[in-house]
């Protein structure tokens, strides 16, 4: 005798199947609607024009874009002022 079953799991925290749920510290960024601009990045820092809509708990995301090659998935650690903006150090997020 063979027994299946299928378990049905409600999506979680009551989110649609087909609705991505983005954390409220997350900040996507939009070439063309982020109130800031990444000017550059490396592995342990980004380079932003300003720090508008981004808060010290936030975690940055983009796409690929030119300044960002390989796309960006980062932690900010702490920002200071520079010539171009702000620079962000950053950790895995």
């Amino acid at each position: 005798m063979v027994i299946a079953a299928i378990l049905l799991v409600p999506p979680l925290l009551g989110a649609p199947d087909n609705e991505v749920k983005i954390n409220p510290n997350v900040v996507v960024y939009n070439e063309e609607s982020s109130p800031f601009k990444v000017l550059a990045c490396d592995s342990e820092s980004v380079t932003v024009s300003s720090l508008e809509g981004i808060k010290g708990d936030s975690i940055l995301s983009a796409g690929v874009t030119a300044a960002t090659p390989n796309g960006l998935l980062r932690k900010i650690v702490s920002a200071e002022p520079v010539m171009d903006g702000y620079l962000i150090e950053t950790a895995p997020a």
